[in-house]
């Protein structure tokens, strides 16, 4: 099967098709980036909830926003110097 660049189509065309040979690889990114959702999620939640005690609600939802990202990219970085340390190439 030919990609959209060989065949010149556009990603919006109908006829553009996303070739993927890694099936493993892609199972483990889903699991690795649900795995940050879920504990970026639950993370900041607890630490809005410690660190809002006696807050309005409004600001509560900011600062839960604020830890959700925070705690993102954190563990982005994590991963990214893990897989640089694992990789070494």
């Amino acid at each position: 099967m030919a990609t959209a660049r060989e065949t010149g189509a556009s990603v919006l065309s109908p006829d553009y098709r996303v070739v993927s040979d890694g099936g493993a690889a892609e199972m483990n990114a889903v699991i690795v980036g649900t795995a940050i959702l879920v504990i970026s999620t639950v993370g900041a939640t607890l630490w809005a909830r410690q660190s809002g005690a006696g807050k309005p609600r409004q600001a509560k939802i900011l600062l839960f926003g604020l830890y959700f990202w925070i705690l993102v990219f954190l563990q982005l970085i994590l991963a990214a110097v893990g897989y640089s340390i694992l990789t070494d190439r």
